[in-house]
């Protein structure tokens, strides 16, 4: 994320929900251009940006979320759930 180096920071909580009830809050300084959602579509700076930064929280957060994941019942047969979405 080079470009964010040159853009002002926000900090920003990403909500993970990983069951009805599971919710795992996490907070990040992102971009404050990404803060501003009516750029969304129409600016190429702000899409890329948005992505990358997206991409990043959620691949930083993965293992949380597997972790939520292997507590959580199927409610129809009773094992683990087993996909991320």
């Amino acid at each position: 994320m080079a470009m964010q180096s040159m853009q002002s920071m926000q900090p920003i909580p990403f909500n993970f929900i990983c069951s009805e009830t599971q919710i795992l809050t996490f907070k990040h300084d992102i971009p404050s251009l990404i803060t501003n959602a009516t750029k969304a579509g129409i600016d190429v700076q702000y899409n890329q940006l948005f992505l990358e930064t997206i991409a990043l929280t959620v691949a930083e957060h993965k293992e949380s979320c597997y972790d939520i994941l292997l507590t959580v019942l199927c409610e129809n047969c009773g094992s683990c759930a087993v996909a991320v979405l």
